[in-house]
């Protein structure tokens, strides 16, 4: 938000962060959930360009740190895990990854893909405004490499979350090995799912298993972390009953008093 020059409120944004994660949990994916979460923003603040042009940079730091984590942590695994899937897979992030940044800050390459959108010219203005807010980053770099380490941080701190809940069900397995397959199962996540429950799992279940544990005890710890991710969506929906909706249910009772009242 800082790189953009959108200027918001930080309980705001943590506001909308928490609801962003209790929408997760709707099979919308996390696209849906950032659309939410960005129209929450958008109303708040006055900037719509502005805020999905921040949620856009959010997704390409946080995918970029999930790359950069994913490929270092292969490199001091590969010798055990020589699997072609996991090799296929971090490739495949790379080139999307370094895809998605050269076409969102190429003018030429960013026009040419828009004039797919020449019969609603009021979406292809859209795309262009959030274009040329997000090439604003190219001259604050520093801000973007701040939100990469962040989520360096953040994906390593999930795979100790999983390597803790490993050890917890007497499991002793390296925390390389977390760290290698977390952002991976992060990635495939994101389809659409309620919380990423399922998806989670079935890449759990089938990378687990490289580094000598059962399937169904990898199920069990992809289950048990899947649980705390429900916790964190349902915080995020008391918080958005408590403190954005009660005005609108308050009005709503009103409205339904005095209905009652009437009749």
């Amino acid at each position: 938000m800082k790189a953009v020059g959108l200027k918001a409120k930080r309980m705001m944004s943590t506001r909308w962060f928490f609801i962003g994660l209790f929408w997760n949990l709707a099979p919308i994916s996390t696209a849906g959930s950032d659309v939410i979460k960005g129209l929450g923003l958008a109303h708040e603040t006055g900037h719509k360009p502005k805020v999905f042009a921040s949620i856009v940079l959010d997704r390409l730091s946080g995918f970029a740190g999930i790359v950069i984590l994913a490929a270092v942590a292969f490199l001091f695994g590969r010798g055990i895990i020589a699997n072609k899937l996991v090799i296929t897979a971090i490739a495949t992030m790379s080139v999307v990854s370094l895809g998605v940044v050269i076409v969102l800050f190429s003018h030429r390459i960013f026009s040419f893909a828009c004039k797919a959108f020449a019969a609603w010219p009021k979406v292809k203005e859209n795309l262009m405004r959030l274009h040329y807010d997000i090439v604003l980053l190219k001259g604050k770099q520093k801000k973007g490499w701040e939100a990469v380490i962040i989520s360096i941080a953040a994906q390593i701190v999930l795979a100790i979350e999983f390597y803790l809940s490993a050890l917890g069900m007497h499991q002793n397995i390296n925390l390389k090995y977390f760290i290698i397959f977390s952002p991976i199962v992060c990635v495939v996540t994101s389809l659409p799912s309620i919380g990423g429950l399922g998806f989670r799992e079935i890449g759990w279940v089938y990378l687990l298993p490289l580094v000598g544990v059962s399937k169904e005890m990898a199920g069990g710890i992809s289950l048990i972390n899947s649980a705390f991710t429900i916790i964190n969506g349902l915080l995020g929906g008391l918080l958005y009953v408590t403190t954005l909706s009660s005005g609108r249910i308050q009005h709503s009772q009103a409205d339904g008093a005095f209905k009652r009242s009437s009749s």
